[in-house]
């Protein structure tokens, strides 16, 4: 999984917490990909299916993750995919 020096890691399962939601919007941006990706019947990028495997997040990792997903999806799900962007970079 692609981390920078001294990134956080967060469990997949990760309960959520008011003190720190982050891994929260992680771990509903890779649900939700992972999700369309079933729906139409595409086979999860590296990087996605690394972190289903590890159950594990960073940042980086996400971030990598949701750009090579985004590269797999078609047209009809781009606007999600831009959506779930939004949700990584902004918070």
């Amino acid at each position: 999984m692609s981390q920078l020096d001294n990134e956080i890691i967060y469990g997949l399962s990760m309960e959520c917490s008011i003190a720190d939601h982050r891994p929260c919007e992680l771990a509903t941006v890779i649900g939700m990909a992972v999700d369309i990706s079933q729906q139409e019947d595409i086979a999860l990028p590296p990087q996605l299916q690394l972190i289903m495997d590890t159950q594990t997040l960073t940042e980086s990792g996400v971030r990598l993750a949701l750009h090579e997903w985004m590269n797999t999806i078609p047209e009809s799900q781009k606007e999600v995919a831009a959506g779930l962007l939004s949700i990584l970079e902004n918070g």
